[in-house]
């Protein structure tokens, strides 16, 4: 069964994502707890060394590790040696004085005490715990905030007291099964006015609004966590669907191009490895659109060359057909008429001949797996050897070829034989379309390096028509000149140039006549 890409990568990216979405969640759960346990740590710790403060910056800590009983039990010679108060009327003056004073002091100091006590009380409603003070001399504890813990003092918090009479402050968590249960106790030193330890307060605190305010902000972590996973999921499959578009894009492109539909393209424009992709294809199908329209070509002309080819031979050969045909019907009587047609068909014959001999030289030389003969040369030499020859192909005309200067030597690597065919080709054209006593002029000019030979002739030019298709196989010049050529010598000398990296052009001068011009740079290699 076939899987949609889209899909995989939804899928991918969503679970991708969504880790990420964990991992950030469970760190940030985690950094949370940390951060507000150490939050709501400090504040219990801020408010039991306040607690300690006070009581011990008061001057009165004496009085909170007073029993109530002692203080009840104090009368007005309290400590001189007096069991029980005596009738005011009894007493001398001196006596009542001291009575009045010492009562005074009593009703001063049980003062002092509910002033203590209301303080403690007012802040432990602040801290809503429990405070126990314990004595650092009798280890006897008070307990306030509840009236329903002992006064003897829990195991658990027994090193936290040891740790707070020796002048540290120190915290313990009593963790149950159930998070409700738990609490902390801070444990901080009572100190009076000279930094002597005179006792330990521990305040105790129930962690419920702790553990609801993490409650509360896991309920909305979890909900930001839930919309993160429906933004997750609804961003995957976008970016899925955005990185599958275009690759749909080049599969529609790919099967248009299968289809030879060449001349489409992709027209997707972006700076990375699917745009780089798509540059790619639209590459492929650039050159496949030239490969196709070479083909195109390349099959016009070879209907072309089989159309030029029937016609080349159907002529030569109906001509001998039809003089047979009349041979042998006995309608040719007298010897003249014999030889006539014997004559004709003679020069037909030939003229299959070099018809035939030009294809075979023509196909040879586009041949690829076809070699010359090279070898380093003085290109000078078969020009030299080629101008000779032409110079006998027109004294029957009277026409004149002249070399303009002694070029100096051009080396080359070459085929002798094959580049003296190319000169001979083209001068021989020359020496053809030249009119009665004319003058085919043969120039050479070289430069530091690069080097060119025109051959000029004083004939009535090529056409602009013609110009275009001069090296086309069978096109033959229009003039009554060139009835007897076969149309391919052109094309053959293209050939040969083009094997040897020479450039051959053709073109007409100001003042009549065609000009046909080699060119390449020196010390040229075939290919």
């Amino acid at each position: 069964m076939k899987k949609s890409l889209t899909l995989k990568l939804t899928l991918y990216f969503f679970i991708a994502l969504t880790v990420f979405i964990l991992l950030v969640g469970i760190m940030f759960g985690r950094q949370f707890q940390q951060k507000s346990e150490a939050r709501y740590v400090e504040r219990l710790t801020s408010l039991a060394v306040a607690l300690a403060e006070n009581i011990g910056e008061s001057g009165e800590s004496q009085i909170i590790f007073a029993p109530d009983e002692k203080m009840k039990g104090m009368g007005p010679h309290h400590g001189m040696g007096m069991g029980k108060m005596r009738n005011p009327e009894a007493m001398t003056p001196d006596e009542r004085i001291k009575n009045r004073e010492s009562m005074a002091k009593e009703r001063k100091k049980a003062a002092a005490k509910e002033n203590i006590i209301r303080r403690i009380r007012d802040l432990n409603r602040i801290s809503q715990g429990e405070i126990r003070i314990v004595d650092a001399n009798t280890r006897t504890s008070y307990v306030y905030g509840n009236d329903s813990v002992p006064d003897k003092l829990p195991a658990e918090t027994n090193e936290l007291l040891e740790k707070a009479l020796a002048g540290e402050k120190g915290v313990i968590r009593n963790s149950s099964f159930l998070l409700s249960d738990s609490t902390l106790t801070v444990g901080v030193p009572i100190m009076d006015k000279n930094g002597e330890v005179i006792g330990a307060l521990l305040l105790r605190n129930a962690t419920n609004e702790l553990v609801s305010m993490q409650k509360e902000a896991f309920s909305l972590l979890g909900a930001a966590l839930l919309l993160g996973f429906v933004i997750t999921l609804v961003l995957s499959a976008v970016l899925a669907k955005s990185f599958v578009k275009p690759l749909k894009q080049m599969e529609g492109f790919a099967v248009d191009l299968a289809k030879e539909k060449y001349y489409l393209r992709s027209d997707i424009k972006r700076e990375d490895e699917i745009g780089s992709l798509a540059k790619s294809l639209d590459l492929l199908a650039a050159r496949l659109e030239e490969i196709d329209n070479e083909k195109s070509r390349l099959d016009k002309m070879r209907k072309d060359f089989l159309a030029s080819v029937s016609h080349e031979l159907k002529t030569p050969i109906t001509v001998v057909r039809g003089l047979i045909e009349m041979m042998t019907a006995g309608l040719v009587t007298t010897e003249d008429k014999r030889q006539s047609c014997l004559s004709q068909m003679q020069k037909n014959i030939l003229g299959l001949q070099r018809l035939v001999q030009d294809l075979f030289e023509l196909s040879r030389l586009q041949n690829a797996d076809f070699t010359f003969e090279t070898e380093e040369l003085n290109l000078i030499d078969p020009l030299n050897d080629a101008v000779q020859s032409a110079k006998q192909m027109a004294k029957s005309k009277s026409v004149a070829v002249e070399l303009m200067v002694e070029p100096s030597p051009i080396i080359l690597k070459g085929d002798y034989v094959r580049l003296r065919q190319m000169f001979l080709t083209v001068l021989g054209n020359a020496v053809k379309f030249s009119p009665e006593r004319g003058t085919v002029r043969i120039g050479v000019s070289q430069s530091e390096n690069s080097w060119s030979i025109s051959v000029t002739d004083e004939g009535a030019g090529i056409s602009e028509e013609e110009l275009p298709h001069i090296f086309e196989k069978f096109h033959r010049q229009t003039g009554e000149k060139n009835n007897d050529g076969t149309g391919l010598g052109l094309a053959i000398a293209n050939e040969i140039a083009r094997r040897h990296d020479i450039n051959i052009a053709a073109g007409n001068v100001k003042n009549g006549g065609a000009v046909f011009t080699f060119s390449s740079y020196l010390r040229a290699t075939p290919f």
